[in-house]
């Protein structure tokens, strides 16, 4: 009776010493699927990255790479800040880095320490790639993806950096 009221059929199929086979259809309507827009960013926007292992970054590089977008990746070392902080200097650094939570702390540190020396106009904006429960030490101010990464949350949030990036430098020269 249920089967019915749903617009159902329900069938049945038995043999003796093998079992019996129940099956139950239903018509069920297609959910609307919501799609937004990818946020629209530049094609000259470079983007650093510094991943966990040699694998993320290629990952990471490949999303970015969909996106049409510079990337460059930097060792989880002095010398990949040193490496960085050379090319705020000259002019050529990117935009905006992401950074790996899983990269080890006193890199990230290190990472942070260095952009707080710099004029903020010149500071790349710094996304963290995160897990979920890590929302929280970071608070809600700083701007995450989690993982998994997804292709649209990355591109969003990319889009939010280069807002707030051109707000501190609209800011920063006033």
């Amino acid at each position: 009776e249920l089967t019915d009221l749903m617009g159902g059929r329900l069938s049945a199929m038995s043999e003796p010493g093998e079992g019996s086979v129940f099956t139950l259809q239903l018509t069920l309507p297609v959910a609307a699927v919501r799609t937004e827009p990818m946020a629209a960013l530049p094609d000259s926007l470079s983007v650093g990255i510094f991943a966990s292992s040699d694998l993320a970054a290629v990952v990471y590089t490949e999303m970015l790479g969909g996106l049409h977008l510079k990337t460059n990746s930097y060792a989880l070392t002095g010398a990949g800040v040193d490496i960085l902080m050379q090319q705020i200097q000259q002019g050529v650094a990117p935009a905006v880095v992401l950074l790996d939570t899983r990269v080890q702390q006193g890199v990230r540190g290190e990472i942070f320490d260095c952009f707080e020396r710099l004029p903020a106009a010149f500071r790349p904006s710094v996304i963290l790639l995160c897990d979920p429960d890590e929302i929280t030490t970071y608070g809600e101010s700083a701007l995450t993806v989690t993982r998994p990464v997804r292709v649209r949350d990355l591109a969003q949030t990319l889009a939010l950096a280069l807002t707030h990036r051109a707000r501190v430098a609209e800011l920063d020269y006033q």
